[in-house]
């Protein structure tokens, strides 16, 4: 089976291309320098060339503060992104998988939002990447998939985790917010299951992987310091209202992991698990 990969420099981009050819896939990973989603020409000449099975889109712009500066830009990439890989599949019969995030939802209370729920963004980011959802899902359903995550690190990236990881090296202290929750998980976990996914592909929807269970920033980094055993990094809790970011984030935005959210019977691992096995793969922290 060939699968095309956008935003394949990306940590999932990675991981994919990783796991497909461990598998004798026939792998096609492309960059943005290789292929831009935003330039039709270019998208529908490299997919009529490849006529691939599935194109697999992993290209997003996923700062969340220079998108309040770059609103256009994120709109361009998020947005009408999908919907020009959308168009380009049609003309081969590829199907289209896009990966959403979280950050379509929003909520002040810890409730798990249904893979149909109605979107509420609160930051640019989310609303660049609900669009694109929102067009797939109107004029492209019949051959296009979503798949949402959270949180997402590994061996490939996780900005989140390589700063605490740096400043655990480093010996630096950190500030965390203790009023953002979310599902980390873990990438790898994620490339596995859209292998079996795009196998046995469920009716055209959306759908959400995350690791099992949800915490804090501030009780993630805790537990990367507490399996390290690491005792010098200093941590201190501060919230979201005092933090410098320039975009908005969500207090809860939490995937449902419930029977209308799920494609198939899939076994989700608890996310301190997650943490621990990539963590063991990690250099010794002396």
């Amino acid at each position: 089976m060939k699968i095309l990969v956008t935003g394949a420099d990306g940590q999932l981009g990675q991981e994919l291309f990783r796991n497909f050819k461990n598998d004798n896939f026939d792998v096609i990973p492309l960059n943005k320098m290789q292929m831009d989603i935003t330039n039709y020409a270019e998208v529908n000449r490299i997919t009529k060339r490849h006529k691939p099975a599935w194109i697999i889109n992993c290209a997003a712009y996923t700062n969340v503060d220079l998108a309040e500066q770059n609103v256009d830009k994120s709109n361009e990439v998020n947005t009408a992104g999908p919907r020009i890989l959308a168009q380009a599949s049609e003309d081969t019969g590829t199907r289209l998988l896009h990966i959403s995030t979280d950050a379509v939802f929003s909520s002040p209370e810890p409730i798990f939002f249904e893979a149909n729920c109605k979107s509420n963004p609160v930051n640019q980011y989310g609303r660049s990447k609900d669009g694109g959802e929102k067009i797939l899902l109107k004029d492209y359903s019949k051959n296009s998939w979503i798949i949402r995550t959270s949180w997402l690190y590994g061996e490939f990236g996780g900005k989140f985790v390589s700063n605490v990881l740096g400043a655990i090296k480093r010996n630096s202290p950190l500030q965390i917010v203790d009023d953002q929750f979310g599902q980390p998980t873990n990438a790898k976990n994620l490339a596995v299951h859209i292998k079996r996914f795009i196998l046995e592909p469920p009716v055209a929807n959306v759908y959400h992987f995350v690791d099992h269970g949800f915490t804090s920033r501030y009780d993630f980094a805790n537990e990367i310091c507490k399996f390290l055993n690491i005792s010098g990094t200093k941590i201190s809790r501060t919230t979201t209202l005092i933090n410098s970011n320039t975009a908005i984030r969500p207090k809860y935005s939490l995937l449902s992991l419930g029977n209308k959210s799920v494609a198939f019977d899939t076994a989700f691992v608890p996310w301190k698990e997650s943490l621990h096995q990539f963590l063991k793969t990690q250099e010794p922290f002396k």
